[in-house]
């Protein structure tokens, strides 16, 4: 197979590498969400869904996979959107919400020392936000990489074209 280095490749490539950060956390939660079926706390008990999440991240994975290596790589319009999409209803979201959840004033008086000092400290919490933040533009720059590709007036497809 001989691949050609372009702005596409490259933006499948980046892509690649960062939907596949998602993975070891969800076997981790596929794994570990069959050991116990409920989370019990003093007078709770909920159904432990951790194991369900994890297999929806493996779908979202999956499907992005299989459009970036398709479509995506052939600069097919859908294909853009469709990773679009799980770049902003999945991966934004769970990278980046639970930092923003955990980080009080963020618009106000956000404090730029103290989260670079976390940073150096080893605050876990403020190392996966950052690295959370840093994908979510590492897969957004790829995105916007090859968009003049995608966005390039393509003549009609020859039925002799879809069919081979």
């Amino acid at each position: 197979m001989k691949m050609r280095v372009n702005s596409t490749s490259i933006s499948v490539l980046l892509i690649t590498l960062s939907l596949l950060t998602f993975v070891p956390g969800a076997l981790r939660l596929v794994s570990e969400g069959w050991r116990e079926p409920y989370l019990e706390f003093p007078g709770l008990r909920f159904q432990n869904n951790f194991a369900m999440i994890g297999l929806f991240a493996l779908g979202f994975v999956t499907v992005g996979l299989v459009a970036l290596w398709t479509g995506y790589r052939r600069n097919e319009r859908w294909a853009w959107f469709t990773i679009f999409l799980i770049w902003l209803f999945f991966y934004c979201p769970e990278l980046i919400l639970p930092g923003f959840i955990n980080v009080k004033g963020i618009a106000v008086g956000f404090e730029w020392r103290a989260w670079l000092e976390g940073i150096r400290a080893g605050d876990h919490l403020t190392i996966g936000v950052a690295l959370g933040i840093l994908n979510v533009v590492v897969m957004f720059v790829a995105l916007l990489l090859p968009l003049r590709a995608f966005s390039a007036s393509k003549p009609p497809r020859e039925a002799s074209d879809i069919l081979s």
